[in-house]
C-alpha cells in the first residue's frame, strides 16, 4: 500500500474529460469509520488518500494512480471515487485497505512512460484558442482553421481556400488541390489535380453523437462540386456504430463510395490529436495558453 505514497494521479471527470494530474499521499487507519457514506461501524482498516492540489468534490470521477521504485512499476488504474471526506481545503478520499490492495497491479515500464505523456497529449477542445486573427471567432471556425493548418502540413497544397460563410457551405468547409502526380509517382505523366473538399464537425462536447443523417447529407450537398475525395474531419468520439454504417457505404479498400463518385475519408477525434502531438507547432498555437 505504501508504494502508493507519492504517486502521480491523473483525475478524469464522470463524462471522461480531463481534470488534472496531481500527487496522492496515503494514511492507514485501524478500527475508523472516515467515509461519509456509511454510518455503520467496521473493524477492517480504512485507507485515507489525499489528492494533493485538489479542493473540490471527487465523487464518480476516475482516478489513476501509477509510481516507481526500484525499478519496480505499479499502478491502480481506472478507479472511481465513491467516498470521501472534506477537510477544509484537502480533499480525502475513503476506502478499505483490502479493496485498494487488490487493485494495485505492475506494469511494464513502457506503460509507465504512456501514463507519464497523458497530460502532454491532452486536448481541451472546450478552450481551443478563438482569437489568432485578433478577432474573436467561433470555436467551430477555429476548429475548420486548425484542420486546414493540418493539411497544409502533411503536404503544402498547391491551391487552397475556404468556401466563404452564409448562405450554407454545401458540404464544404475547405477546399484545396493536391497533384495527382504525386500520389502515383510517376513523373512524366501529365495528370490533372485532385480536388479534395473538407468538412469539420466541432462541439465543445466531444460526447456530442455524429448522426448518419447529419453526414449524409453533407456529402449529397459535395456531389454537384465533382471532387475526387470527401474528407470529414471530427474532435468528438464515434460509436462503432456509426462506423459501422460508415464503413457499409464505402468499399473497405480503397473507400470508395458505392454510391456517389469520389472517395471518402474519415479523420476522428483520436487520429485529429494524434496529428495535433506529430504538429507542435499546431498544437502550441491553437492549445497552449490554455494548458493545464
Amino acid at each position: 500500500m505504501n508504494r502508493l505514497n507519492g504517486a502521480n494521479c491523473i483525475v478524469y471527470t464522470s463524462d471522461g474529460t480531463y481534470k488534472g494530474r496531481y500527487t496522492c499521499c496515503i494514511e492507514i487507519e485501524d478500527n475508523q469509520n472516515m467515509g461519509i457514506l456509511t454510518d455503520t461501524p467496521i473493524n477492517r482498516k480504512r485507507v485515507k488518500l489525499l489528492i494533493k492540489g485538489v479542493k473540490e468534490s471527487l465523487i464518480n470521477c476516475k482516478l489513476t494512480m501509477y509510481n516507481h521504485r526500484n525499478n519496480t512499476y505499479i499502478a491502480l488504474k481506472n478507479y472511481v471515487v465513491m467516498d470521501e471526506k472534506i477537510d477544509g481545503d484537502e480533499v480525502w478520499i475513503i476506502d478499505d485497505e483490502q479493496n485498494i490492495k487488490s487493485r494495485i497491479e505492475e506494469i511494464s515500464k513502457e506503460e509507465y512512460e504512456e501514463l507519464e505523456t497523458q497530460e502532454i497529449n491532452y486536448i481541451d477542445w472546450k478552450n481551443i484558442n478563438t482569437k489568432l486573427t485578433g478577432e474573436e471567432i467561433a470555436k467551430d471556425k477555429a476548429f475548420e482553421n486548425l484542420c486546414s493548418e493540418l493539411i497544409n502540413e502533411i503536404k503544402m497544397t498547391k491551391e487552397g481556400s475556404f468556401h466563404p460563410r452564409g448562405g450554407g457551405d454545401a458540404g464544404r468547409d475547405y477546399v484545396w488541390k493536391w497533384p495527382a502526380i504525386d500520389k502515383v509517382n510517376i513523373d512524366f505523366l501529365d495528370l490533372p489535380d485532385e480536388m479534395w473538399i473538407m468538412q469539420c464537425k466541432y462541439s465543445e462536447d466531444i460526447n456530442k453523437n455524429l448522426s448518419r443523417v447529419e453526414i449524409w447529407d453533407e456529402i449529397i450537398k459535395v456531389v454537384q462540386h465533382k471532387p475526387s475525395h470527401y474528407i470529414i474531419f471530427t474532435n468528438r468520439n464515434i460509436t462503432s456504430s456509426f462506423y459501422d454504417w460508415w464503413n457499409s457505404i464505402c468499399e473497405f479498400d480503397n473507400r470508395r463510395s458505392k454510391f456517389i463518385p469520389f472517395t471518402l475519408h474519415f479523420v476522428g477525434r483520436e487520429d485529429v490529436e494524434k496529428l495535433l502531438n506529430l504538429c507542435p507547432g499546431i498544437k502550441e498555437k491553437y492549445f497552449s495558453s490554455k494548458k493545464k
